[in-house]
């Protein structure tokens, strides 16, 4: 049998921190976004050419209909996007309550959970990049025989070296006060609006990627054994 190295108890609480902050802020981020569900590039807001949008209205029999528009091409996603039940009442809001935190329309208190774990999620990475290369883990868990596919790798990598650090730039460019300081920041992905988009999009790739990191888990029990109680991991 293969057997994996161990995993120190630095590295499992912050690998499940990391995972309960990605949560936490995919849904608080759906919260805010359907403050205003619409995404644009440049620096302003073209409310009548938007690059995706989900609207919601009522059809002149009374009836609810939503619109997802994207890249100027509608599809009827009524039932799915658009509508959602609160406290027994059909209400607008793009993204269903059940998927957003809070799981009301509150975008003051969406915000707070989403700065709050967004700090949370910087130095959960930090701490488990740090620990991982003080003690070359990341090298020889690449190195196993077997332990992970040339796709794999370039995934995790990836997130580790390109979206998180994409995720955390583009949240800054939402920060009047960080803009004030660093207004070049949001040039770079050419303008506050643009950040904003590059932030909606690659939070779904995360999040994309969280779903087949825990499913690829399930069917290893000895590396998902390790990443709790800090068991060696492998395969036959």
């Amino acid at each position: 049998m293969q057997e994996g190295p161990s995993r120190s108890w630095i590295v499992r609480l912050a690998h499940w921190l990391i995972a309960l902050c990605l949560l936490v802020l995919f849904m608080s981020g759906l919260q805010i976004f359907n403050a205003h569900p619409a995404l644009y590039w440049g620096q302003a807001s073209d409310l009548d050419a938007p690059l995706a949008a989900i609207v919601a209205d009522w059809t002149l029999d009374g009836d609810p209909v939503a619109t997802t528009t994207v890249f100027g091409h509608a599809f009827d996603t009524t039932g799915a996007l658009g509508w959602t039940w609160k406290k027994g009442e059909l209400d607008q809001g793009a993204f269903p309550a059940w998927l957003t935190i809070p799981n009301r329309q509150d975008l003051a208190t969406g915000r707070v959970w989403h700065f709050f774990f967004a700090w949370v999620l910087v130095a959960a990475s930090l701490t488990y990049l740090i620990h991982l290369l003080a003690r070359r883990g990341v090298a020889r868990d690449f190195r196993a025989e077997g332990a992970y596919s040339p796709v794999q790798r370039g995934a995790y990598l990836a997130v580790v070296f390109i979206f998180l650090p994409v995720m955390v730039a583009t949240g800054l460019c939402m920060s009047p006060a960080v803009l004030a300081v660093a207004p070049w920041l949001a040039d770079l992905f050419g303008g506050r609006q643009s950040a904003r988009t590059v932030h909606f999009v690659v939070a779904w790739m995360l999040a994309a990627f969280a779903l087949g990191h825990a499913l690829l888990a399930l069917r290893s029990p000895r590396k998902l054994a390790a990443m709790i109680i800090g068991a060696r991991g492998g395969r036959p």
